[in-house]
This record gives structure tokens, C-alpha cells and sequence, in this order.
């Protein structure tokens, strides 16, 4: 059954809402005043309006000017009253949102470690997003509903005072319609739950992609990824953002892993949102715009220009309102960015993060970097507080000036009433739509700054292949011909001229200090970094001579730090071949010594797995990967460190079990060893030093060879050695 929502919840949170709104009770107290007299002082319009009409029809028409100049004070009052509404508002709704999202960190810091496991960092991206994005837009509308109603309230005191038979009309439909709103209330506030439920989950599982890119890559799962978000999701933009995404190489990844989620979060649904709402209502308010102007110069030529005079000045303004707040969004785009990818990281490292007693300083660094986006947004509302004002100001000179021009020529016989008063109504037809364009506008900017990132990322070349082809897998040695690589942002090579041949069905380790260049020669062989100089094959191809897909398939890796996707166990070891049966994920579990462990849980491989398996150990989360990496049934097997997590007798079995199968099957094996026992179990050792191949042999030849093998193997294991030997002569 799905899950409901109760509108309980709102207005409690409604209450909350303001009490935080409350403590800026200066900008509170300014926005309801400017709010109330700005509409209180509308209210006088349409009995200046009346009275002009009298004085047209009865002939005399020398009041007209001083009613005329009466409209344009009140007009300019307005002006004041909306611009104060609308800038003190948007900053009090900028406030409130950076407020929330510094409070709702710090609830999320207090949590416990189950509260930890069953957090989804995803959800909380999407929910700091959207969520807190419809707390601003209802803030910063909210002055308007209580001007509204205040209005209501002014209009009908006024209208009883002029027609009580037409007042009860008009009370009587307002009843209709706020029964109606009533009764729709409950089913639009359900939906508008699951909607935002099922975003946070998209946005949860394209975190968990994103965050495991070199995994999805590995298992050759672009398209798979991105056909399930075209179901899931059916919105163009995010399919194929996403798609372009996944199809960019890893070092384009390791490079923007900052905005990666904003583009597919902030910037999809900003322009979503235009393209759904904003094209159709432009169109809308076009036409509307020049039929309207066509039936006023139909009517009358002299009182239609009259009418349209304001028009140049409301394109003025829109130019340079876009000319000034352009910049101002674009800015803002990337200040949110970096608040979402500092989120992200400290709610991942929730438990680093506590355990250091590091909290208030995550906090300050957060909040800090949302005033920052906060001020950039205030200045945009700056801008947008000066630039609606002054369209509702045109729209009510208008008005003056076809009260003055019309109700003149009606008092001395030049027009009849009924034509002044179409002309009367046409003016606030053709201005609504004006208004209406100018919001489009304001949307328009913002989705502009998120079209340009997303256009830039969709023209980001070096895009790889991802369809693999019908062609049959290579087949012998891995073989590594005069290798260098050097990563983009580094002037020195991370390997250099790195010869090395792997046999066919051999397992062989790869041993060296620290930063000697182990784990890029993995990203290599997994075809996830492209030499700069060299070639790497298996047989008789490169993998320039096949599709990098086909060559991926034929690669199964393994880092030391594993992240699983929020699903079941048997799920994410199914990841890397989707069609293979439950017997075929046990048998995968058997060779990696994971059986046992998962036939003890309660349930067993649907154990479910959340939250990158943070309720798993991470030796579990290991072996899940290495199950993973036997389901796939590659030919190549490369283990970064992959059993660093494990305890020696898992480890042991996982050696046997890979050993054997890489003679069974003509299987290879390339082991980044942490345990340089675990070196001495394989059949070659590769010894790196700075970048170069200085060893390759078995563990006796290079320990015969007296060169850095032999040095690390007595650092490691020799003085351990001779220090149990003394204990037994003691």
C-alpha cells in the first residue's frame, strides 16, 4: 500500500516555520505592514475609478486630472510598499532556508549509530534541495495570500458600500472556490509527498552510481544505470545529463566530483521546471498579449497607444533586470554546489566525524559556506524586488492615463462609455499576461545558469564507448608494452616505461612502498585511465583495437574501500552479470568465502544492504565485492588491496579458491598484496619502485636477488621472525 500523508504534519510544521520566521522579527513585522497598507491603499483605486466614470458621464470633466494624479500616487506608493514587500521577503526566506539547513546538519550529527545505518545521504541532498527550495518559494509568497486576503476583505467592505446585491454574488462564488481548494487540499498535499518521496530516492541512487563510478564502469553498467532512470524518472533532461555522465571517462569524475549531484539535482530541476511551466505559459501570454492589443486598436487607435505606452519601458527593464541579475544566479549555481558536495561529504563521514569530536566545526564550515550562497541570492532578490514593483507600476500608469484620456473624450462626446470601459478591462488582460512574462523571465534566468552547466557537460568531449559488440573475448596474456602514464594535474610520471606480461592463468602479486604507483597500475589495466605512452592488451589486442566495453567485461576489480548499493546482498553481487541465478551468486559466494557468512544472517542474501553498507563489517563488504568480481567471471582479476579488511584464515581460503580457479579456468590474477604473505602464496611478484618495474619473479628468486623485495620482506615479516626464534631459544 503506498504511503500516505497526512496533512497534520504541515501545519505543525507550518507552526515551526514561524517561529523561525519570528526570530528576524524586525524583517517579520516589515513584510506583513508592507503587505497590508500596500493593499489597503489599492483599495482606494476603484473608487477614484468610480468617481471618474460619474464625472465622464455627467459631463464634466475637470476633475479628471487631479483623479488621473490620485491613481499615479497611489501607483507609486504601490511601487514602495512591493518593492520593501518583496526584497525584505526574499531576504527573510533566504534566511529561514540557510537557517534550516544549518539546524537540520546538526540533528543530523546528533544521530546515533542506527540512526547513522538507516540515513540515506542521497535523500538528504534531495531533501536540503527541493524541500528546502519550496520553504523559500512559499516565504517569499507568502506576503502575497495575506494581501490577498486583506484585499478581499478591503474590496468587499468597499462593494457593499457601493452594491450589497452584487456583493453577495461575489461572496458567494468565493465560498464555492475556497470549498472547493478544502476538499482538494488533502489529495494535493498526498501527492506532493510521494512526488518528493520518489525524487529523494532517485536522487539516493544516483549518488550511490555516482559515488561508485569506477564500479559501474567495471561491470560495463552505464546504459543499464541510465535505462533505469529513463523508467524511473521519464524526464529527458536527468535521462540524458546522466547518460552523458556516466559515459565520461573516471579522471572527468575524480575531477568534478563537487558538482556532479548539483547538475543532476539543483540544475536538471530548475530547468525542468522552466521547460514544463515556462515555454507553455510564454506561449500562452504571447498570444493572449497581441489579441488583446489587436482588439484595442480595432476599438480605438488614439486610446490603444495610450494603453500600450508603458510597453517600451516594461522592455527596458526587463533587459536590464536580466543584464544585472544574470550573474547573480550564475554565481549562486555554483555557491549551492559546493554547500551540496560539503553535505554530502560530512553526512558520508558522519562517524569520522563524531569519533574526532570534529561537529561544531563541520557545522560552522557548512553554514558558512550557505550564508554564502544565502548573500549571493539576496543580491539577485535585490534586483527582482526593484524590477516587479516597477511592471505593476506600469500596468497602474496605464491604467491612469486610459481613465484620463477616455473618460475625457467620453465628457465631451468623442466616445461612448461601453468603449472606455472594454478599454478599462483589455488594459489589465493585456498587463496580467506582461506580469506573467516577467516571471517567466526571473524562472528564464535561473534556468539559464543551470542550462549552461548542463550544456557544458553535454559538450564535454571524450566520451567512451559503453555498448559492448558481438566481437568473441581475447583470449592469453595481459601484457603491458612501455608503459607511462602521467595523471592531468601532475608534472611527474606515476609510471614510467613499465614493461610487465602476465600469463594466462597465473596469479600474480604486486608489492612496492607507498606511492610507488600499485593503484594506478590497476586504474590502467581496468581500462579506467588511458596510457599516456605504451600500450595494454590481452593476446593479440590492444585495447585501442576493441571496444573499451568488451575489454571492461573481461576485467573484474576489487578496491580496498567498497561502497554497496542500497539494495539486498544478492542484488549487489548480481551487479557485475544481472543475469545470473540465485545458484549462481551462491556459488560465487562459495569461492570467495562469503557463504557462510551471509547462511548466518536472518535473511540470508536478502539481508538488506543500506546506506553503502554501513550496518555491514568492512570485511564483509569486501567479500561482497570479491563475489561480485567471481560472478562476473572475468578473465583478468585485479584486487587493489582487496583483502586488507580480511583476517588471515578468510584470507587464506580466498587465495586457495583464486589460485584454483585461475589453472581450472586459464584465469589471471593481478594482487595489490597488503600482506606480503599474501605476495608469497603467488605464483609472480612484481615489485614496483617510484614508478618503475625494478622486480619481477618468484618470491624465492627475488629474495635470492637481495633487492627491494628482499628489504620489505624483512622489514615486515623477517623481524617477526627472528623475534618468535629468540622466544623460543629464551
Amino acid at each position: 500500500m503506498p504511503a500516505t500523508h497526512s496533512p497534520t504534519p504541515a501545519r505543525s510544521w507550518i507552526v515551526r516555520l514561524a517561529r523561525v520566521c519570528w526570530e528576524r522579527k524586525k524583517l517579520t513585522i516589515i513584510v506583513v505592514v508592507a503587505s497590508v497598507s500596500t493593499i489597503l491603499l489599492a483599495a482606494l483605486t476603484p473608487l477614484l475609478t468610480r468617481q471618474a466614470v460619474n464625472d465622464a458621464l455627467a459631463g464634466n470633466p475637470t476633475r479628471l486630472p487631479r483623479l488621473a494624479c490620485g491613481l499615479l500616487l497611489i501607483a507609486f506608493f504601490d511601487f514602495i510598499g512591493n518593492y520593501v514587500r518583496r526584497g525584505y521577503a526574499g531576504e527573510l526566506s533566504l534566511w529561514v532556508q540557510h537557517t534550516l539547513r544549518g539546524r537540520a546538519f546538526d540533528s543530523i550529527q546528533k544521530l546515533d549509530g542506527a540512526g547513522q545505518d538507516a540515513l540515506r545521504t542521497g535523500q538528504v541532498i534531495s531533501r536540503t534541495n527541493s524541500d528546502l527550495q519550496q520553504v523559500h518559494t512559499l516565504l517569499q509568497m507568502c506576503p502575497v495570500p495575506l494581501a490577498v486576503f486583506t484585499y478581499y476583505i478591503a474590496g468587499i467592505a468597499v462593494m457593499l458600500w457601493m452594491s450589497p446585491a452584487m456583493t453577495l454574488i461575489v461572496v458567494c462564488v468565493l465560498a464555492c472556490l475556497a470549498i472547493t481548494a478544502l476538499r482538494a487540499r488533502r489529495r494535493v498535499f498526498a501527492q506532493t509527498g510521494l512526488a518528493s518521496d520518489r525524487l529523494a530516492n532517485l536522487t539516493e541512487h544516483m549518488r550511490e552510481v555516482l559515488a561508485q563510478i569506477s564500479v559501474v564502469k567495471s561491470c560495463v553498467a552505464e546504459l543499464r544505470e541510465t535505462r533505469w532512470l529513463d523508467r524511473q524518472s521519464r524526464q529527458i533532461v536527468r535521462v540524458r545529463t546522466f547518460g552523458h555522465m556516466l559515459r565520461l571517462g573516471l579522471p572527468w569524475h575524480e575531477k568534478h566530483v563537487d558538482s556532479r549531484l548539483t547538475r543532476m539535482t539543483v540544475d536538471v530541476d530548475s530547468l525542468a521546471r522552466f521547460l514544463q511551466n515556462g515555454l507553455a505559459g510564454a506561449a500562452t501570454s504571447l498570444v493572449t498579449m497581441f489579441a488583446i492589443a489587436a482588439a484595442m486598436f480595432w476599438l480605438d487607435p488614439l486610446l490603444a497607444l495610450t494603453a500600450l505606452s508603458a510597453v517600451p519601458q516594461v522592455a527596458l527593464a526587463t533587459w536590464i533586470y536580466r543584464r544585472l541579475s544574470s550573474p547573480a544566479y550564475a554565481q549562486a549555481r555554483l555557491e549551492i554546489g559546493k554547500v551540496n558536495s560539503t553535505l554530502q561529504e560530512k553526512v558520508s563521514g558522519l562517524r569520522v566525524v563524531q569519533s574526532h569530536g570534529q561537529q561544531e566545526q563541520e557545522a560552522a564550515r557548512l553554514r558558512a559556506l550557505s550564508d554564502r550562497f544565502r548573500a549571493t541570492r539576496v543580491r539577485a532578490q535585490k534586483y527582482l524586488a526593484v524590477y516587479f514593483p516597477f511592471l505593476t507600476f506600469c500596468t497602474e500608469a496605464s491604467y491612469a492615463a486610459v481613465l484620463l484620456v477616455g473618460a475625457s473624450r467620453v465628457a465631451e462626446g468623442e466616445m461612448t462609455a461601453g468603449v472606455m470601459a472594454a478599454f478599462y478591462l483589455l488594459v489589465g488582460q493585456f498587463y496580467g499576461p506582461v506580469q506573467q512574462l516577467s516571471g517567466i523571465v526571473d524562472a528564464w534566468q535561473q534556468a539559464t545558469a543551470s542550462g549552461k552547466h548542463i550544456d557544458e557537460l553535454l559538450a564535454t568531449e571524450g566520451t567512451e564507448n559503453v555498448t559492448p559488440s558481438s566481437a568473441p573475448p581475447a583470449t592469453g596474456a595481459l601484457h603491458l608494452d612501455d608503459v607511462t602514464f602521467s595523471y592531468p594535474d601532475s608534472s611527474e610520471p606515476a609510471l614510467t616505461k613499465l614493461t610487465l606480461t602476465i600469463p594466462e592463468g597465473t596469479v600474480v602479486a604486486v608489492v612496492g612502498r607507498s606511492g610507488a604507483g600499485k593503484s594506478t597500475l590497476i586504474k590502467l589495466i581496468a581500462g579506467l585511465y588511458s596510457p599516456t605512452y605504451g600500450s595494454i592488451g590481452i593476446g593479440d589486442r590492444t585495447i585501442d583495437d576493441a571496444s573499451l566495453a568488451d575489454y571492461r567485461l573481461q576485467i573484474g576489480v576489487v578496491d580496498q574501500d567498497v561502497a554497496l548499493f542500497s539494495s539486498d546482498i544478492a542484488e549487489n553481487i548480481r551487479y557485475s552479470r544481472p543475469s545470473s541465478t540465485n545458484d549462481d551468486v551462491e556459488i560465487a559466494s562459495l569461492r570467495a568465502g562469503l557463504y557462510e557468512t551471509v547462511r548466518n544472517l536472518p535473511q540470508g542474501f536478502r539481508t538488506p544492504v543500506n546506506n553503502g553498507g554501513a550496518d555491514l563489517s568492512a570485511g564483509q563488504r569486501q567479500l561482497i565485492a570479491l563475489a561480485r568480481a567471481q560472478l562476473a567471471n572475468a578473465h583478468i582479476l585485479l584486487l587493489d588491496e582487496a583483502t586488507s579488511r580480511l583476517d588471515r584464515a578468510s584470507e587464506e581460503r580466498l587465495m586457495s579458491s583464486l589460485i584454483d580457479v585461475a589453472h581450472a579456468k586459464k584465469h589471471s590474477a593481478l594482487i595489490v598484496a597488503h600482506r606480503l604473505t599474501t605476495a608469497q602464496r603467488c605464483e609472480l611478484i612484481a615489485v614496483l619502485d617510484k614508478g618503475q618495474l625494478t622486480e619481477y619473479g618468484t618470491h624465492e628468486q627475488l629474495l635470492a636477488a637481495g633487492g627491494l623485495y628482499n628489504q620489505l620482506w624483512h622489514d615486515s615479516v623477517g623481524s617477526t621472525v627472528l623475534h618468535r626464534q629468540h622466544d623460543i631459544a629464551g
